[in-house]
């Protein structure tokens, strides 16, 4: 089928702008690419946010993708998914959102964590105070991590005041051995509760990560 004729039956069948819990999004055009030896059809969509929403672009583009597979079935094609190269890709965080989060990171005066020295020395107990001077992200397509950029100002051990420079080595060897999710579980919990509240931060496939960046 005609490319221009697809992008004519899909306004028809979806409307001009579908709006996906706030957030605009606007079929614009539609063109072929070659991928893995096969022609595919992929359709291009801009995104118009004027509730100034915080939103994951591969989770926008999942729930878009719902719309389409009902299309799909009604002219017996398939269609991709790409967004406009105007458009902000990964995570966009409104104001409120990351308003809501520096809290969370001023509100953490110290990184601490233990070392444990054999069975029965017991555990060396390390703190590396500071504060958060800056929020920045990384992203993939089911995965996003929200970082604080944390100043170390002073550490100690056992409440000893220690070289920061060997804390933050001390603490990048701790994290080498416990789960990715040690620093979201133990530090920054509280923003689990900030990201459930938006539908299109939150999903079951996408893995949300809380880290500190030492600088």
């Amino acid at each position: 089928m005609e490319q221009e004729k697809i992008l004519k039956l899909f306004k028809q069948f979806a409307g001009d702008v579908i709006d996906i819990h706030g957030l605009k999004l606007t079929p614009t055009s539609i063109g072929k690419r070659t991928q893995r030896m096969e022609i595919q059809n992929v359709m291009y969509f801009n995104i118009s946010n004027p509730n100034k929403l915080s939103y994951f672009t591969p989770l926008v583009a999942e729930e878009l993708n719902g719309v389409l597979e009902s299309f799909e079935g009604y002219i017996n094609e398939k269609i991709f998914i790409k967004f406009s190269a105007d458009v902000k890709e990964g995570l966009v965080l409104n104001n409120k959102t990351i308003k809501e989060i520096k809290q969370v990171f001023d509100e953490l005066p110290f990184i601490s964590f233990q070392v444990w020295v054999g069975q029965s020395n017991g555990s060396t107990n390390y703190r590396i105070y500071g504060k958060n001077i800056d929020i920045s992200t990384n992203w993939d397509d089911d995965e996003f991590s929200i970082n604080n950029s944390f100043k170390p100002t002073k550490a100690t051990c056992d409440g000893e005041v220690i070289d920061i420079k060997d804390a933050i080595e001390y603490y990048d060897d701790f994290l080498q051995g416990v789960e990715t999710y040690w620093e979201s579980e133990n530090h920054y919990s509280k923003i689990d509760s900030i990201i459930t509240k938006y539908p299109l931060l939150n999903a079951d496939w996408i893995a949300t990560y809380y880290n500190t960046k030492l600088i």
